[in-house]
């Protein structure tokens, strides 16, 4: 298990905050106060889980990323572009690095939307 700290301070404003932690394991589980919030399997796209949904429980408790290993009798058949995930997914499950991103909040309107 890998433990997140989310700082108060990140989860300021009133824009998203992503975390994107990158993992090798065949899937991935986060908790936040023990409730899963998210799960994520290895092959693509990039994992990202909006926190802002969760920011006081995130600030409170940090978020768990569980890695479960990929089971060696396992038959899976990928791409051989995917197969070297593939293989360490059978050797490893571990959180490589996790980074917290802000995104802003934009206001869009429409050609003609007189709105201020």
């Amino acid at each position: 298990m890998y433990r997140v700290t989310v700082p108060a301070s990140a989860l300021a404003g009133d824009g998203e905050v992503r975390l994107r932690p990158r993992y090798t394991g065949d899937a991935a589980r986060a908790h936040i106060g023990g409730r899963l919030v998210a799960d994520h399997f290895w092959y693509r796209p990039e994992w990202e889980i909006g926190l802002r949904r969760f920011a006081d429980a995130a600030a409170r408790h940090g978020v768990e990323i569980r890695v479960l290993p990929l089971d060696p009798a396992s038959r899976v058949h990928v791409d051989a572009s995917a197969r070297e995930g593939l293989d360490a997914a059978r050797n490893r499950a571990a959180v490589e690095t996790a980074e917290l991103a802000g995104v802003p909040r934009a206001s869009l309107r429409g050609a003609g939307d007189e709105r201020a």
